[in-house]
C-alpha cells in the first residue's frame, strides 16, 4: 500500500527516537527517570515505550494491506514516542564521552515532537474503523477534525523543531516557540488533548451502525480503546485544559495526580495487548500474521496470568520500597487505597483463575479433554455401533470434541473392492492401492499434510492422489491397521477451528483413537466370519495399470447437464426431465458430498462456467463459478486467497463464500443473486436519473471498500452488477480482481493467483444472476446483443472488457483505482443513454473511440437530462485524469451532491 511521503518521514523519526530511548535505558545511568511520584513512577515510561513499540510493530508489520491497522499502528508508535524525552535528556546532560552520536543526536531527536500529531492518527483511525462509509454529518465533521489535526501537528511540531535549532546555535528561543514548546506541557498538552478527546467520541458514534456479529466484533475492539485511553486522556484533560479554565478544579486533579496516574497507567498499558488480541483472535481488522491462532491464544492466556501475577509485583515492590518508613505511614489511607486495587484485582484473578483458563480454552477450542476419558468412552460404546456409521459418528464425535475440526471424515476398506469409502458419503473414495494409499499404509504415524512444503513426503504423490487431498481440505491422515499391519481405513482431518496446529498430545490422541477403532472394526469383521456373511463378488478392481486420475474419475460422479436447457442431473441419467434432450458430462460434480448440489447453468465466460446451486449445511442458494484447473498446490493457495476475500464485506459487495476444488478444477461460491444483472434491466431501457444516480452511490461505495483493502475490481460492467431478490445492487465477479503494483505482464489472476497463459483475449462476461439467459443455448453461444463485448485482439494482460476499459489501460498504463472509477462512470452512463456508451463496427473501432475519449453527448441524446447530471458525467469521463474523481470517495461525494440537488429540484424522473 502506497504512503504519503510525509507520513512516511514521521513513522521514522518516531521509530528513530524510540530506537534512540532504548539504548540510553541501556547505557546510560540514570535514563530512567520517575514519572510522577509514588507508584511505580520508576518504571511508567519504560513500560508504556515498550508496551506501545510492541503494539506499533504487530500493526505496522501485519497490518501493511489495511490502512486502519496501519493508522492504528502509527498512534501506537508515536505514544510509544511520548514518553522518550526524559532518557534523551539524560543522555544530552551525559555529555559526549558516553556514546559515539555525543549530544547532537539526542539533541535533534529530542525535538522532534512527534507526539503533536497523536490525534491526526486517531481521528484517521475513527473515520476509517469499522470501515470508510460514512454519514453527511460525519464526513463533513471528519473532514474539518483531519485539516485542523494535521495543521495543530504541523505547527506544533514546526515550533518544537525550531526552538531545538535555536537552542543548538546558542540563539534566544522566540515568544511563541516558548509559548508552544513540549518542555513547559500545559499548552501543548492542552491543544493535543483537546483534540483526543473528541476522537475517542468519534470511535464511540461509530459504533451505532454496527449490527450482528460485526457490532460485536467491532464493538470488543473500540470497548478496548475506549477503557485504555479514556482514563488517561480524560485526566489530563482536566488538569491542563479544564484546569486552565476553571483553577480550582485543575488544582483538584493536580493535588490527586499520584492516584489517578497510579489508577490510569494499568489501563493504558493494556491498551495494545487487548487491541492486538481482538484483531488476532476475532480478526477485526486485516492482519496478516504468522501463526495467527497460536499468537492470538498465547496473548490471551498471558494477559490473563499477568493480570494475576503483576499485582502482587507491584504491592511487593511498593513495600520494598516504602521499607524505611514507619508503619502507619506504609498503611495510611491514601496507601491503602493504592494497595487495595490491585490487590483486589490479583486476588480476583487467583480465586477465579480455573473458571476463566477454561473459557479461554474453549473460546479457542481447546478444551481440556483427557484423552483416556475419550478413549474410554470410545471403549464403552463400540459395541453398540451396529454398522460402519454408527462407528465414525463414534470415533469422529470424541475427536471433535477434543480437538474442534472444521471437518472430518473416517473412510474404511470396503474388502468387495479394494477402496477406501466414507459410511457417510462426505468425502471421495480413495483406492487403498493407490500411492496415496500405500503411503497411508506404511506409515506408523499420523501424516501431516502441506503440499506446499516441497520436503513433504506427500508432495512427490502423483496428481490425482495429490487433488485428492486438496480438495478434501485435509491436513492430518491417520491410519487405522489392524494387528497384523494391513490397513482398515484412515481418518482424515481437516484444519482446526483455532488455527492452532496438531500438537504432540494430539497426535498421540489420534493415534489412540486409531488403535481402538482397529479394535472396532477386527470385531466387527469376526462377528461377520462367524455369522457366516457370504461376500458377494463385484466388479472386479481398478487396473492397476491406470492412473491415479482415472482410478478416481468414477467415484468422482461427474454431474449430467444439458446443453439445451442448462439443468443438471444426477450422474446416471441419460435424457433431460425437462426438455428430453441427451444429457453430457458436466465440468462439475452433482453434489459435493455434505457440501453444495448444483442444480442449473446460469451463463459462461472466458474464465469459466456459473452454476446456481444449494449449500447443504446452511440450506440457502449459491452461485458456482468453474475456473480453470489448476495445479493441487495452487488449489491451496487459491483456497486460502479465496478465505481472505470472504472477508471483505459490504451492503453492496456481493458475498464471497469461499472456494471448493474437485479433480483439480476450482469452484468459486458466490452469494446467488435471484434478480438477475443490470444487463437484464437495461435490455428493457435506460434508467431514470435518480435510479442511475442511486445506482452509482451504492456501486462506488462498493469500490470505496475494495479500495480501502488495495484490490481492483477491474471489470466493472453491467453483467457484474446484480441485484438481491429484494432489489439490493451488488457488485459481484471478483474473478479477475488484483491488488495495485502487481506486475501487469503477468496472466490474470483469481484472488491472486495466476492463472496459465493460454487465454489470448480480454475476458467476456461472466453471470451470477437470478435468471438463465441466451448463454444456456445448446452451442452456449453468447447472444452478442444481451452481453458485453469483447476483444479478442488486445492482449491477455489487460484483463477486464473493452467497452469499459478506461483509456490509459488501452495506451498501456498500468491499472489503478481510477480505472475502476472510469467504468463505473461509463456504466452509469450507459443506464442513462440505454446503449453502449462505446461501440463500433469492430473492436478496433471500440479501441480507438475509448482511446480518443469520444464520449457521446449526453444533453444532445437526452435533452430531458438534469444540468447536474451532464457536468457530473464531463467530470468523470473527462479527456484529462486531473479532471476525474481521484478516488472512489470523491465519485461518492460528487454523485451524493447530484442526488441532493435532483431531490431539491424534484428532477429524478421516472424509467425511461
Amino acid at each position: 500500500m502506497k504512503r504519503s511521503g510525509w507520513v512516511r518521514l514521521l513513522v521514522a523519526a518516531a521509530a528513530a527516537k524510540v530506537a534512540a530511548t532504548g539504548i540510553a535505558y541501556l547505557t546510560v545511568p540514570g535514563a530512567i527517570v520517575p514519572i510522577g511520584s509514588g507508584w511505580l513512577a520508576d518504571f511508567r515510561g519504560p513500560l508504556s515505550t515498550g508496551a506501545f513499540t510492541l503494539g506499533a510493530l504487530v500493526f505496522l508489520i501485519g497490518g501493511r494491506n489495511d490502512r486502519r491497522a496501519f493508522d492504528l499502528g502509527v498512534l501506537y508508535l508515536l505514544l510509544a514516542a511520548t514518553f522518550d524525552n526524559a532518557p534523551l535528556r539524560c543522555w544530552i546532560e551525559a555529555g559526549s564521552g558516553q556514546l559515539p552520536g555525543g549530544t547532537l543526536l539526542p539533541r535533534l531527536l529530542e525535538d522532534l515532537e512527534v507526539d503533536a500529531f497523536l490525534p491526526l492518527f486517531l481521528w484517521r483511525f475513527a473515520l476509517r474503523f469499522p470501515h470508510g462509509h460514512l454519514g453527511w454529518y460525519e464526513r463533513r465533521i471528519g473532514s474539518a477534525a483531519l485539516l485542523l489535526t494535521t495543521w495543530l501537528g504541523v505547527v506544533l511540531f514546526s515550533a518544537n523543531l525550531f526552538n531545538g535549532f535555536q537552542q543548538i546555535a546558542a540563539m534566544p528561543v522566540t515568544r511563541i516557540g516558548t509559548f508552544l514548546d513540549r518542555d513547559d506541557g500545559r499548552v501543548f498538552l492542552a491543544f493535543v488533548f483537546t483534540a483526543l478527546v473528541p476522537g475517542l467520541g468519534m470511535l464511540a458514534w461509530r459504533l451505532r451502525g454496527e449490527t450482528g456479529e460485526d457490532r460485536r466484533r467491532v464493538r470488543l475492539l473500540l470497548g478496548a480503546l475506549l477503557l485504555g485511553f479514556a482514563p488517561m486522556v480524560l485526566s489530563i484533560f482536566g488538569e491542563f485544559v479544564v484546569g486552565a479554565i476553571v483553577p480550582q478544579i485543575g488544582a483538584a486533579f493536580a493535588s490527586r495526580r499520584a492516584l489517578l496516574m497510579a489508577l490510569c497507567f494499568p489501563f493504558f498499558w493494556s491498551v495494545p495487548f487487548t487491541s492486538a488480541y481482538a484483531v488476532l483472535v476475532h480478526r477485526v481488522l486485516d492482519l496478516r500474521l504468522i501463526a495467527r491462532g497460536i499468537v492470538g491464544y498465547a496473548l490471551a492466556r498471558a494477559t490473563l496470568l499477568a493480570l494475576g501475577a503483576i499485582p502482587f509485583v507491584l504491592m511487593l515492590w511498593h513495600l520494598i520500597e516504602q521499607r524505611a518508613r514507619p508503619v502507619g505511614e506504609v498503611f495510611s489511607e491514601g496507601a491503602l487505597l493504592r494497595l487495595g486495587f490491585p490487590a483486589a484485582l490479583g486476588l480476583a484473578m487467583l480465586w477465579f483463575r480455573r473458571p476463566i483458563l477454561a473459557a479461554l480454552d474453549r473460546r479457542f477450542f481447546r478444551e481440556q479433554v483427557d484423552a483416556r476419558q475419550i478413549l474410554t468412552e470410545l471403549m464403552q460404546f463400540l459395541h453398540t455401533a451396529s454398522s460402519p456409521e454408527d462407528l465414525a459418528n463414534l470415533i469422529l464425535g470424541g475427536i471433535d470434541r477434543a480437538l474442534h475440526l472444521e471437518h472430518s471424515a473416517l473412510l474404511l476398506e470396503d474388502r468387495r473392492t479394494g477402496q477406501l469409502e466414507d459410511p457417510r458419503r462426505r468425502a471421495r473414495r480413495l483406492d487403498a492401492s493407490s500411492p496415496l494409499g500405500l503411503k497411508i499404509a506404511e506409515a506408523s504415524e499420523p501424516l501431516e499434510v502441506d503440499l506446499e512444503n516441497p520436503r513433504s513426503p506427500l508432495s512427490k504423490l502423483p496428481e490425482g492422489d495429490r487433488h485428492w487431498l486438496a480438495d478434501a481440505e485435509i491436513r492430518l491422515l491417520v491410519p487405522i491397521q489392524a494387528a497384523s499391519g494391513s490397513l482398515l481405513g484412515v481418518i482424515a482431518l481437516g484444519a482446526r477451528k483455532s488455527e492452532l496446529p496438531f500438537l504432540r498430545l494430539d497426535r498421540h490422541l489420534l493415534a489412540g483413537v486409531a488403535r481402538t477403532a482397529a479394535l472396532g472394526l477386527e470385531l466387527q469383521i469376526s462377528r461377520e466370519r462367524e455369522a457366516a456373511r457370504p461376500i458377494e463378488e463385484s466388479a472386479a478392481p481398478d487396473d492397476p495399470s491406470r492412473s491415479a486420475t482415472e482410478r478416481l474419475a468414477p467415484a468422482a460422479e461427474a454431474a449430467r447437464e444439458c446443453l439445451h436447457c442448462g439443468e443438471l442431473f444426477r450422474p446416471f441419467l441419460v435424457y433431460c426431465g425437462k426438455c428430453s434432450h441427451r444429457l453430457e458430462s458436466a465440468p462439475i460434480p452433482y453434489v459435493l458430498p455434505g457440501r453444495y448440489r448444483f442444480e442449473q447453468r446460469l451463463g459462461l465466460g472466458g474464465m469459466g462456467v456459473v452454476y446456481r446451486g444449494t449449500d447443504l449445511a446452511l440450506g440457502r442458494p449459491i452461485a458456482a463459478k468453474t475456473l480453470r484447473r489448476v495445479s493441487p498446490e495452487d488449489a491451496v493457495r487459491l483456497r486460502r486467497e479465496a478465505r481472505t476475500a470472504a472477508r471483505f464485506s459490504h451492503t453492496h459487495l456481493a458475498g464471497v463464500y469461499g472456494i471448493e476444488t474437485w479433480l483439480g478444477t476450482p469452484i468459486m461460491i458466490f452469494e446467488y443473486l435471484a434478480g438477475g444483472t443490470l444487463a437484464d434491466r437495461l435490455s428493457k431501457g435506460p434508467l431514470s436519473p435518480l435510479e442511475t444516480v442511486e445506482l452509482g452511490i451504492a456501486m462506488a461505495g462498493a469500490l470505496e471498500r475494495l479500495h480501502e483493502a488495495d484490490i481492483l475490481h477491474r471489470d466493472v460492467k453491467p453483467s457484474n452488477i446484480g441485484y438481491s431478490g429484494e432489489g439490493v445492487p451488488k457488485l459481484m465477479d471478483f474473478g479477475i480482481a488484483r491488488a495495485p503494483g502487481s506486475k501487469e505482464r503477468e496472466s490474470p489472476r483469481i484472488g491472486g493467483l495466476p492463472l496459465d497463459d493460454l487465454d489470448s483475449e480480454i475476458l467476456p462476461p461472466t453471470w451470477i444472476g437470478g435468471r438463465p439467459g441466451s448463454t444456456t443455448g445448446r452451442n452456449r453461444k453468447r447472444d452478442a446483443t444481451a452481453t458485453d463485448s469483447t476483444a479478442s485482439t488486445v492482449s491477455h494482460v489487460m484483463a477486464g472488457t473493452l467497452p469499459y476499459l478506461a483509456p490509459e489501460i488501452l495506451n498501456g498504463g498500468a491499472p489503478d483505482q481510477a480505472c475502476d472509477l472510469w467504468s463505473l462512470s461509463v456504466v452509469l452512463l450507459e443506464c442513462l443513454l440505454g446503449r453502449k456508451v462505446f461501440s463500433g463496427e469492430d473492436d478496433r473501432q471500440v479501441s480507438v473511440r475509448i482511446q480518443l475519449v469520444r464520449v457521446p453527448d449526453l444533453a444532445a441524446e437526452r435533452p430531458d437530462t438534469p444540468k447536474a447530471l451532464v457536468e457530473l458525467f464531463r467530470g468523470t469521463l473527462h479527456r484529462a485524469r486531473t479532471r476525474r474523481p481521484a478516488s472512489a470517495h470523491e465519485l461518492l461525494r460528487r454523485l451524493i451532491e447530484v442526488r441532493e440537488q435532483l431531490l431539491s429540484d424534484g428532477k429524478g424522473g421516472e424509467r425511461a
